[in-house]
């Protein structure tokens, strides 16, 4: 006779599995979900987060003021976030004359300008972890000895303090820390010898501005210079935990 338990245990498991499955399917189609812009000069892509993914020019930039420029690539995106329900403050009827579509094709002639990739850094390199020597067996004997075999790896300076409440003091401080780290550093300009770019940390341009030397250069430098100088400024913006792990 089947047990009606381990039946519905069964049954709960094998739904489990299937709603994980279903699960990261979604996740990985949201992921690699995009839409491109086109304004006849300046075509980009952003991810279904919001975070720039790849910038173009078409040659006839070189005809175009500096100013024209940066306009280009602010109303484009403004209308890519639009777009994602990512308001950015753009009012529609700057968005006539934008092409947009999603999942572009390469090869896809209604966005013809070749782009130039950015590096998105990631939000955390937490890197392997080592843990302090002799901590693995000090914590395998605390259910015989209690938390104060675990004195020699707490703050040297509150050696009365017990293992839990060091640890909750110091769970608190490294919260602190990291919510500090995220308010101090909202937006990252880049100078360059081409332009002055600020990105903020979602992944996004707040401000461009392009410099007379552009003029030098093709538009596929011109967006490289552009998509590195985004790579750097979300480079400077992420947080490093384990940096603040370290530094409370």
């Amino acid at each position: 006779m089947t047990d009606p338990m381990q039946e519905l245990n069964t049954r709960s498991r094998r739904h489990a599995a299937e709603w994980r499955r279903r699960g990261k399917q979604l996740k990985a189609a949201i992921v690699n979900s995009n839409v491109t812009a086109n304004d006849g000069l300046t075509q980009l892509r952003l991810s279904a987060s919001g975070e720039i993914q790849a910038i173009g020019f078409a040659e006839s930039f070189s005809s175009k003021s500096m100013i024209e420029m940066s306009t280009s690539v602010m109303r484009v995106q403004g209308a890519l976030t639009d777009s994602l329900g990512i308001t950015d403050g753009v009012e529609r009827r700057h968005m006539r004359n934008i092409r947009l579509a999603r999942n572009v094709a390469e090869d896809d002639p209604d966005f013809p300008i070749e782009m130039c990739q950015v590096t998105i850094p990631p939000m955390a390199d937490m890197g392997p972890y080592t843990p302090p020597a002799g901590l693995a067996e000090a914590v395998a004997r605390m259910a015989e000895e209690g938390s104060a075999v675990l004195r020699p790896y707490m703050d040297p300076d509150a050696p009365d303090q017990g293992y839990n409440e060091w640890a909750r003091a110091r769970s608190e401080a490294v919260v602190r820390a990291t919510i500090e780290a995220v308010n101090s550093a909202r937006e990252h300009q880049v100078v360059t010898e081409h332009l002055t770019v600020t990105v903020d940390r979602s992944g996004r341009l707040s401000s461009v501005k392009f410099r007379p030397a552009i003029e030098r250069l093709s538009a596929m430098e011109l967006a490289t210079v552009l998509a590195e100088a985004i790579t750097e400024g979300l480079g400077a913006l992420r947080i490093d935990p384990t940096n603040i792990i370290r530094e409370v």
